[in-house]
């Protein structure tokens, strides 16, 4: 009957189907627009804040021979700026800074300057963000200082917590040439740096 197909219609757009059959979602309200909430556009921008600590690795001469390392833990932190070119590739800055405890109870500070160029890896509300850096640093250490070539290079994972804000750890490896007007007296350092981040996005 009229009756009986009116209420079967009525079953079926409350179950999701319509009268053809076919499969509809309901509207689900949430506070993410677009049908994928992880999804970038060109000119996306993010804005981070990250401090964590800094591990001395090992540090070499010009003939990559090892030098007794003499500096202890420290910690880094970070203000970065990124943009994203497309839905996954991403430029920008970074400026960080750094100090270390030398065994002799002395401070050596890092200040790098770097440009980034990155590509992200989206899984859900999971963001995996990869970069490589380039810049330079200032070293300081007790009345010397020097500015040299700085490369980073850096994998992390974050959490999209909303649309404006994500956390996460980052993992990076830092390269650091000291070099000087006598080639024997070069030195390298390589660090490693685990970081937390809380990014904001607009």
């Amino acid at each position: 009957t009229q009756e009986s197909a009116a209420g079967s219609g009525s079953k079926n757009r409350a179950n999701g189907n319509n009268d053809e059959g076919l499969n509809s979602d309901l509207p689900i309200q949430t506070d993410w627009t677009g049908s994928k909430y992880s999804i970038y556009s060109p000119g996306d921008k993010i804005f981070a804040i990250t401090f964590g600590l800094l591990f001395p690795l090992a540090f070499t001469d010009s003939n990559y021979d090892s030098l007794a390392n003499k500096v202890n833990l420290g910690g880094t932190g970070a203000l970065s700026y990124l943009y994203f070119l497309n839905p996954t590739v991403f430029v920008g800055g970074e400026l960080q800074g750094s100090f270390s405890q030398t065994i002799g109870e002395n401070f050596i500070f890092l200040v790098p300057i770097n440009f980034k160029l990155g590509y992200q890896f989206l899984w859900n509300r999971f963001e995996f963000p990869l970069s490589v850096g380039l810049g330079g640093a200032i070293h300081s250490y007790r009345a010397h200082s020097i500015f040299s070539l700085f490369m980073k290079a850096q994998a992390s994972a974050f959490f999209r917590y909303n649309p404006s804000w994500s956390f996460g750890l980052n993992t990076a490896f830092w390269w650091c040439p000291e070099w000087s007007k006598e080639p024997e007296h070069d030195a390298y350092g390589h660090f490693f740096e685990l970081t937390f981040s809380a990014r904001y996005h607009f």
